[in-house]
């Protein structure tokens, strides 16, 4: 099945934190989600997407809080395609605003 939706980026300008940029999603001009981050793991040195969510009134076992997805994929295969798309639209306006940044020095 063919879903139709467009995918805008905003890039987070603070070099220190983890979370790298913002995305919406429209599906077919109907359903809009927002606040889908782009985070960095430090670690790893990779980017990953983690859907909007909330923080619950429930606790982990050592006491911290446990956030919850708002919203999420249901298949694997969807999932994928999304994330992909959405990590490839961040990096493509990353790339786009160091060459702009390149051309003001």
């Amino acid at each position: 099945m063919y879903m139709k939706y467009a995918i805008k980026v905003n890039e987070v300008k603070k070099e220190n934190g983890n979370v790298k940029g913002f995305a919406t999603v429209v599906f077919g001009d109907s359903f809009k989600i927002t606040n889908i981050a782009i985070v960095e793991n430090k670690d790893k040195g990779q980017l990953f997407v983690s859907m909007p969510r909330y923080k619950s009134n429930e606790r982990s076992e050592d006491g911290s809080a446990i956030y919850k997805d708002v919203c999420n994929p249901i298949t694997a295969e969807f999932r994928e395609e999304l994330y992909s798309n959405i990590l490839e639209e961040y990096e493509s306006r990353h790339r786009e605003s160091r060459r702009k940044e390149q051309k003001r020095m």
